[in-house]
């Protein structure tokens, strides 16, 4: 290091200096202006801390850009360490609120979204920022940033002997105090006490004597006189001293947008949350190349016209809610969308009434590898929530709480990771009970009672082993359905050729008794058939050759309806699911363009097709929902949409989910309420009550 030189960069000028360091104004090498913060040298240690330093810092690179100062880089030169981080020309809440006084209104408002959403980037990216204070929230042009995070952490791993206790003190929570367990729920309380500050001018626990502070911090409320109503009650959860208590910052930023506090008490639209994100998209990079290529930037496709019935249609969305919705919209495909918008929050946060849409608590994280289905199912007592995984295991949740039930695995394995994987399971519910059939590549297939989680006898072991989709015995499992309300299995022998006709076998699935003989699908008369899968009670799907659907009733062994031409726009369709609407039968298939094409099978007529997805459609599920039939749609963009089936309308505003591609969505009732569920590939399930009066 120079005196005008660190590393890559050329000082400029002294911004400031603190307890950490000293501040720089800088110049990269190609002119670009950046502050870098030089640490002072009684906090460097040694080289091994220099070493956990860096890596410290360069994990918190890892947060989403939204209502944040990015850091650039960090190294050590001279036996101190540095940090570059982006430079933005704003002056820190601290300075504004000493000269020009507390925040109100709108202006409040503004800023606790912006900097809750900052907080839910820096949690998404499991870095704790241990020292947010209005020192370290400038308040730019386009919006608070906040800035430091995560540094304290990085001091306290690296120079743990030397510095003591991290943060300032008068925004620190009880637990920084106390011990050395300093989590995310301690940045909200920090959050909370800097807000605070910015509505009446002063900390929560007062800034004289630090013994007084200290006390307060422990044992005393805080100090919320002043504090506008609207946020009153907010704060003081923030506060409290046991962080279990306290909201998380999803959670927190969720309340931000909802409801009566998203509107400022002087009157006004409140925070121009639109804007806000708006301008929040705009300055986020994608981490990387694949982030950005699905980004979904371009309009949506515009429908084909209809050939169908006509169906009332919701009025068109007015400017401000285009705009929002555009704005959210434009978050999906960012690696950290979850931590931008509250999870569960509506893209469109005002278009519908708030109450419409209710999170069920939190994201749950159901699994490391990513959720492939999910099915609520009927158990004695209540219903539980069944997901099936990449790694092949079934695990059990209760609806609601989101609370892990147990595994559908072998208890003699040592460790989940040591039990063999399923390559596929099947799920039937007869008689109020659920079954779940899990396929393995080398090994009978086992049967599992949901409600106990027990694994039952399976009849099928004789017929031979799993190997790739079709039995050693020559049959392929189909799936599993009821027949005359009886859990049935069904197989069919492995075709020697496609011309052939499909030949159906139903077995019992508790005893293995034939209860169906061979009976065949025959060929089309020009078209030959590529699979046959299970639609529903006694349904089956068969597909022909060219996309082609014709639904079958398994009871009857007849078609139920014509064959229909899914074909379209020269795009085959990647889902398909059946619907009874008005005593028809609907076929739904989902495209790559996010459009889901309805037709009515007895007439191959095609209904008005339901848009408004961005990306592909990954996810769909249709059935009965708060007494109407519905559809429930989610894509690669995190994005789940429900649907009137009865009208074709959108029911209630898409939600951005924040879990990721959405690979399986269900709706359902849950002690009378309906329920909608969606899991991803990020591993998250993630639930939602809907109040469907409140539309």
């Amino acid at each position: 290091m120079t005196e005008s030189r660190v590393g890559g960069y050329a000082l400029r000028g002294v911004l400031g200096q603190g307890g950490q360091g000293v501040v720089h104004l800088a110049e990269d090498r190609s002119g670009r202006r950046v502050v870098v913060k030089i640490l002072h040298a009684h906090m460097a240690g040694d080289e091994r801390e220099q070493r956990r330093f860096v890596n410290e810092v360069r994990a918190i690179r890892r947060v989403a850009e939204f209502c944040t100062v990015r850091v650039l880089d960090v190294g050590v030169t001279d036996g101190r360490p540095y940090i570059v981080s982006e430079y933005v020309e704003a002056e820190s809440l601290q300075d504004a609120v000493r000269r020009d006084g507390p925040r109100t209104g709108a202006a409040l408002h503004r800023l606790a979204v912006g900097t809750a959403a900052a907080l839910a980037a820096i949690h998404n990216a499991r870095v704790v920022h241990r020292d947010f204070k209005p020192h370290n929230v400038l308040l730019a042009s386009d919006g608070p940033r906040v800035i430091d995070f995560g540094i304290a952490h990085a001091l306290e791993s690296a120079t743990t002997t030397t510095t003591g206790r991290v943060g300032t003190l008068a925004y620190m929570s009880p637990e920084q105090i106390t011990g050395p367990e300093a989590g995310a729920p301690s940045d909200v309380f920090s959050w909370a006490g800097t807000m605070v500050f910015a509505a009446t001018g002063h900390p929560p626990f007062g800034q004289g004597h630090p013994g007084a502070v200290m006390h307060g911090i422990l044992d005393r409320a805080a100090d919320l006189d002043g504090v506008p109503a609207a946020f009153r009650g907010l704060f003081g959860r923030c506060l409290a001293k046991d962080p279990a208590a306290r909201p998380t910052a999803q959670e927190l930023l969720g309340r931000l947008l909802d409801g009566d506090l998203a509107r400022g008490d002087d009157g006004d639209d409140g925070a121009d949350l639109g804007r806000l994100l708006h301008d929040a998209v705009a300055r986020a990079q994608p981490p990387h190349p694949a982030a950005a290529a699905t980004t979904p930037d371009r309009p949506a496709p515009a429908p084909p016209e209809p050939s169908g019935p006509s169906e009332p249609s919701g009025p068109p969305p007015s400017p401000a809610r285009m705009s929002r919705r555009a704005a959210l919209a434009g978050l999906g495909g960012l690696v950290a969308v979850s931590a931008v918008l509250p999870q569960g929050e509506p893209v469109g946060a005002r278009g519908a009434p708030p109450a419409f849409w209710k999170p069920l608590g939190g994201p749950v994280p159901a699994s490391d590898t990513a959720v492939l289905t999910v099915s609520l199912l009927p158990v004695p007592g209540g219903q539980v929530l069944l997901t099936t995984h990449a790694d092949g295991i079934g695990r059990l949740w209760e609806p609601v709480t989101g609370r892990h039930v147990r595994d559908l695995a072998d208890r003699d394995s040592a460790t989940p990771a040591t039990r063999e994987a399923a390559r596929a399971m099947f799920v039937v519910t007869a008689g109020g009970a659920s079954r779940v059939l899990s396929a393995y590549l080398d090994s009978p297939p086992r049967l599992w009672d949901v409600a106990t989680g027990r694994r039952l006898r399976t009849p099928f072991v004789n017929s031979g082993n799993w190997t790739d989709g079709a039995w050693r015995g020559g049959e392929v499992l189909i799936g599993l359905t009821t027949l005359d309300g009886r859990p049935t299995a069904y197989f069919t022998p492995d075709r020697k050729s496609p011309a052939a006709p499909v030949t159906m076998v139903a077995r019992n699935l508790m005893d293995g008794q034939t209860v169906q003989k061979a009976w065949p699908i025959p060929r089309a008369e020009y078209a030959d058939i590529v699979d046959v899968e299970i639609a529903g009670p006694s349904l089956l799907l068969v597909h022909l050759d060219g996309d082609v659907i014709e639904p079958w009733d398994a009871s009857s062994r007849r078609p139920v309806g014509g064959q229909v031409t899914t074909r379209a726009d020269g795009a085959s369709p990647e889902r398909f699911v059946l619907a009874r609407v008005r005593g028809r039968l609907m076929l739904l298939c989902a495209y790559e363009d996010g459009t889901i094409r309805r037709w009515d099978t007895r007439d191959d007529r095609r209904w008005p097709p339901l848009t408004g997805h961005r990306t592909a459609v990954t996810a769909l599920w249709a059935g009965p929902f708060a007494g109407r039939p519905a559809a429930i749609s989610g894509d690669g963009d995190a994005v789940v949409r429900l649907w009137d089936l009865q009208t074709g309308a959108a029911w209630g505003d898409p939600l951005a989910s924040g879990i990721g591609k959405v690979n399986s969505v269900v709706g359902g009732a849950v002690g009378g309420r309906p329920v909608l569920v969606a899991a991803g590939e990020s591993g998250m399930l993630r639930q939602w009550a809907v109040d469907p009066r409140a539309r």
